[in-house]
């Protein structure tokens, strides 16, 4: 079960990346 709510917090965590990333692109154009 640790395991998985590793990987579950990675996930998220990528995401969570991923969209902040995405919304700094948005904003510089």
């Amino acid at each position: 079960m640790k395991y998985y709510n590793s990987h579950i917090t990675h996930w998220r965590f990528a995401t969570l990346a991923a969209v902040t990333m995405s919304q700094q692109g948005d904003q510089n154009r």
